[in-house]
């Protein structure tokens, strides 16, 4: 298959019915430390897992592949078949999206690229920052438990108040800046 947008991988259109993966990744500059959050929903858009990752110093947009790289394989092994992945990061959607790249070199980027090329029926798409808010919100949570890799299985209060934040805004309906 061939891409005809930079903004999708593999597929033309958004599907009706998919699970959704935002990821948003930060960089704490005063102290250099790096961290990532994910959400997972389903097609009614209520949650189904949270997650984050604590990296120590580097950039975001190493980060950003974490979260992608965490995020599809917490998917993979549930066995979704249908993912619409979310970011904000417009670069690394180019560079996950161009197979042919310089960065592909980059073990992250080769694992994501990979792991899309064999599901096919997965989506990448940039989204506007303020309607990845509540992946913002998990990625910050790490900067206080400061795991590895930390899974949420119920939204917590503060990710709930941004979820019904973002659900006024219409932000849970992403819309592409492209």
């Amino acid at each position: 298959m061939t891409m005809t947008n930079t903004t999708l991988f593999y597929a033309p259109s958004i599907p009706s019915t998919c699970i959704y993966l935002n990821i948003d990744g930060a960089i704490q500059t005063n102290i250099g430390l790096s961290i990532v959050g994910g959400m997972i929903r389903d097609e009614t858009r209520k949650w189904i897992l949270g997650y984050n990752r604590f990296l120590v110093k580097s950039s975001v947009f190493i980060v950003e592949l974490w979260g992608i790289l965490d995020g599809l394989l917490l998917l993979q092994k549930q066995g979704h078949d249908t993912i619409l992945i979310l970011l904000d990061n417009l670069e690394v959607v180019k560079v996950i999206c161009n197979r042919n790249a310089n960065t592909s070199s980059i073990s992250l980027v080769k694992g994501i690229q990979d792991i899309l090329f064999q599901e096919k029926r997965w989506i990448l798409r940039h989204i506007r920052r303020e309607d990845n808010q509540v992946a913002d919100t998990l990625g910050k949570m790490a900067f206080a438990n400061k795991e590895e890799l930390c899974l949420f299985e119920d939204s917590q209060l503060v990710i709930q108040e941004t979820v019904e934040e973002d659900i006024a805004r219409g932000s849970l309906f992403p819309s592409s800046t492209l």
